[in-house]
């Protein structure tokens, strides 16, 4: 990245070379150490409008880190355009501007705006800002991020309310959302701590449980040991690794060797390996264990009732 020098100075020195009549040598010294990294240029490709809010953001703390608004308004035009890139400037040459807004720092940022921000239709914004919904296995700050994101788009009066009501309705945890809707005179700040503690409790507790919740028999014998859901991975990802599949174990289609189920945990059962949507299994089972002779001792399982967690 290009560096910009905030300020330099000249100061004239008188150095007395050895054999030679003394001369003045002219030289060039930084006053201070402090630095402006260059702006990166704007992307004409892929989302417009999307590289030119990144730019005009990275742009604008540029100008107070130089001080631009203390430079001329030809200057201003200047550094904006050197800045911006050469790819822009030939958009900037088919703007419809006389000379005189040319050299305006307002009328040459706000045309750019205008090329890179299409007029956005808010009714079809605020179907996509409703129809968003927290994926099975997204981490729920990516969710925030991106309702955050498309709100801005919406026009709505207050977002962050829109916001909150979108986690509530959207989120892949039903008991977080039974939480949420019980919580009084909820606001998005306490929404977004409520869902971020039962995130970290959820993968707290699927460390602690580890993969024994599910066992169909367990043989006491050395070397012959283990639960279901331990011997069932090394066959799920060889299974998975045959190549492009419909996935018995996620119910989707993926490349080989990429199960997004495998070590995870299902809400159903809380067996490791699947997702609920898949499960095969209708309540949680327990051990019972029975004798059957000296040498071998046997657990099997029999249906209990459903546990609360």
């Amino acid at each position: 990245m290009g560096r910009a020098k905030l300020s330099t100075s000249v100061r004239i020195l008188s150095v007395k070379p050895r054999g030679r009549p003394p001369k003045q040598i002219r030289y060039v010294y930084i006053k201070s150490m402090d630095y402006v990294r260059k702006v990166d240029e704007l992307k004409l490709s892929g989302n417009l409008a999307e590289n030119w809010r990144i730019f005009w953001q990275n742009f604008k703390i540029f100008a107070v880190a130089i001080e631009l608004d203390k430079k001329p308004e030809p200057v201003k035009v200047a550094i904006f355009l050197n800045a911006i890139g050469t790819d822009a400037i030939e958009i900037f040459n088919t703007f419809n501007l006389d000379d005189e807004q040319r050299k305006k720092y307002a009328e040459v940022t706000k045309a750019f705006e205008n090329f890179c921000k299409p007029k956005r239709n808010e009714v079809y914004e605020s179907f996509v800002f409703h129809n968003r919904s927290q994926t099975l296995g997204e981490p729920f700050d990516n969710f925030l991020m991106d309702l955050k994101r498309i709100v801005r788009r919406c026009g709505f009066d207050n977002e962050d309310r829109m916001v909150r009501d979108r986690i509530v309705l959207g989120t892949n945890d039903k008991r977080l959302q039974k939480k949420l809707l019980d919580t009084h005179e909820l606001t998005m700040e306490m929404a977004v701590d409520l869902a971020r503690s039962a995130e970290l409790s959820n993968q707290q507790v699927a460390r602690m449980q580890g993969s024994s919740e599910v066992v169909d028999l367990v043989r006491k014998n050395p070397g012959k040991g283990g639960t279901e859901a331990q011997r069932s991975e090394p066959n799920h990802h060889k299974e998975c690794k045959k190549g492009n599949i419909n996935c018995k174990f996620c119910g989707r289609t993926h490349l080989r060797g990429k199960c997004p189920a495998f070590g995870k945990f299902c809400n159903n059962c809380r067996g490791t390996n699947h997702f609920a949507s898949v499960c095969k299994k209708k309540s949680v089972k327990e051990i019972k264990l029975e004798n059957k002779n000296e040498n071998e001792t046997y657990l099997y399982l029999d249906t209990i009732k459903s546990l609360n967690y």
